[in-house]
């Protein structure tokens, strides 16, 4: 057996603990309340964090941020763009998934609103012939 786990069981656990794909850092606190483990129980959570950081960093998903005092205190995780992008598209991809009209508007949607600074237009028309 390998030393990390499969890069899908990385992204369901990315998953667990960025639900938000659009937030792209937390504090450790925020971690431990996102996954709903005892805040009373500070050693256990690190050792976990610690664990759950191997393999989320092995696949380039995640970067921690440590203070800059000594010792060396982690701070924030950040969601790296390959992070953002493995949220996203597992998010989206669901298996034989029916592509309308409708769905493609509400992507576009959530692409404007993650890119506020680019205008799309997007007009669709119906083909008579089949070609």
């Amino acid at each position: 057996m390998g030393k990390y786990i499969s890069y899908g069981a990385a992204v369901e656990a990315l998953r667990t603990i960025f639900n938000d794909p659009y937030k792209e850092q937390l504090t450790t606190t925020e971690i431990f309340q996102q996954v709903g483990r005892d805040l009373s129980q500070m050693g256990q959570n690190k050792k976990w964090l610690t664990n759950r950081l191997t393999d989320l960093k092995h696949y380039g998903l995640v970067r921690p941020v440590y203070t800059k005092t000594t010792p060396k205190v982690l701070n924030v995780v950040q969601l790296t763009p390959e992070g953002k992008k493995a949220l996203t598209t597992s998010l989206n991809q669901e298996p034989n998934k029916e592509i309308t009209l409708e769905s493609i508007a509400q992507d576009i949607n959530e692409f404007l609103k993650q890119n506020p600074s680019v205008k799309i237009d997007f007009m669709a028309t119906v083909r008579t012939e089949t070609n």
